[in-house]
């Protein structure tokens, strides 16, 4: 039988927990590239500058709200030519960039 990964993207995230309550499924998920591109220059980085959580609604799962929670990072840009200094890491497999959920 073949096995169906949860996340959309098994080579950008690793599942860190799943908790289940009974109106709400809270997925957290963490980064695991190794090095990742710079959005301007395209230089891959793996230098580190900071992390944080970002927390993404998904669609409802049997009528349960299903909140995923990226620990994600912010890297420096190794190009000395580059503007960008600092940026975010992109999944775009998972979430577009600056998206933002509906308010309802």
């Amino acid at each position: 039988m073949k096995e169906t990964p949860l996340l959309v993207d098994t080579e950008a995230l690793e599942l860190e927990s799943i908790t289940s309550e009974e109106t709400q499924v809270v997925l957290v998920a963490k980064t695991i590239q190794s090095a990742v591109p710079c959005p301007r220059c395209h230089q891959a980085s793996s230098r580190i500058h900071s992390r944080y959580k970002r927390t993404v609604a998904d669609l409802p799962w049997q009528g349960v709200t299903v909140q995923i929670q990226l620990l994600t990072r912010r890297f420096f840009c190794i190009n000395k030519i580059c503007m960008r200094r600092i940026f975010c890491e992109r999944l775009p497999r998972v979430v577009a960039a600056y998206g933002r959920a509906n308010a309802s």
